[in-house]
């Protein structure tokens, strides 16, 4: 076992970190896309569609290609919302996952073990999300809290006194 942390970073498999993009994808109803992970550590879960960056592809581009690998969903990716990252040194991983968000420009098909989820009762299927799903819907939870209470703020502000 070891016993510091220079000791277990010998141990790592891949030391380099991978670069990954995770696209949250909402439709006009309020649902969120989610579908069957099919390999690698997360296989059998489910998750936002994600894979790796490839090499200079801008976010834009990797969320797009993402998404429709994943789905068959054609997307318009609107914005940046966070990075996480996901550290298992036992197994040789360390993920840093850059989440978009994007909105459905035309749902081409999708299939199989994957679906749209209403954003208000992820909690439903939160034990067969994966640890980057269920940590990326809680922060996109407080980005959605944040627009609402923007918007709240503004509606609330009253005519501008000249």
């Amino acid at each position: 076992m070891p016993e510091s942390q220079a000791e277990l970073q010998k141990e790592v498999i891949s030391p380099t970190p991978t670069a990954e993009i995770a696209v949250i994808v909402m439709d006009e109803k309020g649902g969120v896309f989610v579908g069957r992970v099919q390999e690698g550590i997360d296989k059998d879960k489910l998750s936002v569609p994600i894979s790796r960056i490839q090499p200079f592809e801008p976010l834009a581009d990797a969320a797009r290609r993402t998404v429709l690998e994943w789905s068959g969903i054609d997307t318009e990716p609107q914005t940046t919302l966070f990075v996480l990252q996901s550290i298992h040194p036992e197994e040789g991983i360390h993920r840093v996952v850059i989440f978009l968000f994007s909105q459905r420009v035309k749902r081409v098909s999708h299939g199989g073990d994957s679906f749209w989820q209403d954003v208000r009762k992820l909690g439903e299927i939160q034990d067969e999300l994966t640890e980057i799903a269920v940590d990326g819907f809680d922060k996109f939870s407080i980005v959605l809290k944040g627009m609402r209470n923007t918007k709240v703020q503004v509606l609330d502000a009253g005519p501008k006194q000249a």
